[in-house]
């Protein structure tokens, strides 16, 4: 014979404690969207996704060319960022942000910014050739314990999240 015994009001208590956090993941959404930007912001000092779906693999060499290019802007007093793969200006890494959020946690990261002749930037920029934010299928284990963690009320630095 088995026994099972409820405590209604712990039970009642923690399922009050639950439904708040779901009705209000402003925490979390939080977290995620860091998470989004720092892997974003990883991609800008190097890392880039390939076809092998592993993230952290270095951008190719850049051209001869190109690299003449670049040492000439950092001549003319350009930063030295724009020596680094996918860095020109800085100026889509700079505009990524938070566009809009939801009342239900909902939100859209991404730029405005447009090109000289007005096309959208991340498209412009890279033509297609690699996603400038990317989230792949093996990322979301990291989104799914840090939302478990938000719930059971142990959510850590987004950072640590970030493999």
């Amino acid at each position: 014979m088995i026994d099972i015994q409820i405590e209604t009001k712990e039970v009642q208590t923690m399922l009050n404690r639950l439904l708040k956090k779901v009705e209000n993941p402003k925490k979390l959404m939080r977290n995620v969207q860091r998470w989004i930007n720092y892997l974003t912001m990883k991609m800008f000092r190097g890392a880039r996704p390939d076809n092998s779906q592993v993230r952290g693999v270095k951008w190719p060499q850049l051209a001869d060319s190109t690299l003449q290019q670049k040492r000439a802007k950092v001549k003319r007093g350009a930063s030295l960022v724009a020596a680094r793969p996918m860095v020109d200006t800085g100026t889509l890494r700079d505009s990524l942000k938070v566009l809009q959020e939801d009342k239900d946690g909902g939100f859209i990261y991404g730029t405005k910014t447009k090109s000289k002749k007005g096309f959208s930037y991340p498209g412009f920029h890279n033509a297609g050739r690699f996603p400038w934010l990317f989230i792949r299928k093996t990322e979301f284990p990291q989104m799914q314990q840090m939302t478990v963690d938000y719930l059971e009320g142990k959510i850590k630095s987004f950072k640590s999240y970030a493999k």
